[in-house]
């Protein structure tokens, strides 16, 4: 077990994704609205080394969010 003790994962949770222009996206001002493809309740998707491993969703633990997994 040792020997993964030292082997370092980038984990990232992706919420969801848009393609946009790059002329749209100089147009965007504060508080834009970016629709990302995906529903409220849709899992998100969790990955390591940019590779998907699992699902989760969105879960408040007091004043912190967090993501649980499902899958």
């Amino acid at each position: 077990m040792a020997s993964v003790d030292d082997v370092s994962v980038d984990v990232s949770i992706v919420v969801g994704s848009a393609e946009m222009a790059v002329a749209d996206v100089l147009k965007l001002g504060r508080g834009a609205f970016i629709p990302l493809g995906r529903a409220l309740n849709d899992p998100l998707q969790v990955q390591g080394n940019g590779r998907p491993f699992a699902a989760a969703r969105v879960r408040l633990q007091g004043e912190r969010v967090a993501a649980e997994l499902v899958g």
